[in-house]
């Protein structure tokens, strides 16, 4: 097995452009992923967008097991369904309003196919306000299954190869704290730089922000991680940024 930074996903593939057409010209649908997660445990990550594949493996978002969180460790357990984003029952809001807030990404879709030794989870999503989409969704359950099919048969060899490069997580981890992903775009940069042990009056100038204003969003974070001081604050942001 391989770390999840190294070879267990492709960012683009000119295969996936050509699938995605007949979708694309009928929908304003931006992004789309497969994780594929074995009995044992192992997935392996297919996207066609770059930095929220990094970001995933950065933040360790799998950790909180978008899709699963609330199944059986068992995935031959989970059956096959269409799932929209905005209609889930238990949705984790927090990784939601993250992938909106930082990829313009929201209203999407997955669909989970089961196949006994591996479970398949397809996304699909759009820009934020585009919540009509649902309908879509709805009317078009036929196409989403054409594509898959489709996806099966023209990436077949691409998939063979990612099954020697999987991930995993250990059984023990627990899920990521939410305090990650409510941060604003700036506290992030800020959390970003702290962890990399720069000062504040070196995170000022770098941000184009005054030291007064790093400091308000430096209490801001010890609040949301519930650290006592700066020093506890930079050693929990170590584990996640």
């Amino acid at each position: 097995m391989v770390d999840i930074t190294q070879k267990p996903y492709f960012h683009h593939s000119d295969i996936l452009d050509s699938l995605m057409n007949p979708i694309q010209t009928v929908a304003d649908i931006k992004f789309n992923n497969l994780v594929r997660i074995f009995i044992n445990g192992e997935r392996f990550l297919v996207s066609n967008h770059q930095e929220e594949s990094v970001d995933f493996a950065a933040k360790q978002l799998y950790k909180y097991g978008i899709h699963e969180k609330h199944q059986s460790k068992n995935h031959k357990n989970i059956s096959s369904c269409f799932r929209m984003w905005d209609h889930l029952p238990y949705a984790p809001r927090e990784i939601f309003q993250y992938k909106s807030q930082r990829f313009q990404m929201a209203h999407g879709l997955t669909i989970v196919r089961q196949h006994g030794d591996f479970c398949d989870f397809f996304s699909f999503s759009t820009q934020p306000g585009n919540s009509q989409i649902n309908n879509f969704y709805l009317d078009e359950k036929e196409l989403f299954n054409q594509f898959i099919d489709s996806f099966y048969i023209s990436m077949d060899d691409k998939l063979k190869d990612l099954s020697f490069h999987t991930f995993i997580i250990p059984e023990n981890t627990n899920y990521i704290t939410h305090a990650l992903l409510t941060l604003s775009p700036r506290q992030q940069d800020c959390a970003r730089l702290l962890a990399d042990g720069i000062n504040t009056k070196e995170i000022a100038r770098q941000l184009h922000l005054s030291p007064r204003t790093i400091e308000s969003h430096v209490d801001i974070l010890k609040t949301k991680f519930k650290a006592k001081n700066r020093v506890q604050l930079i050693s929990l942001l170590n584990g996640y940024v």
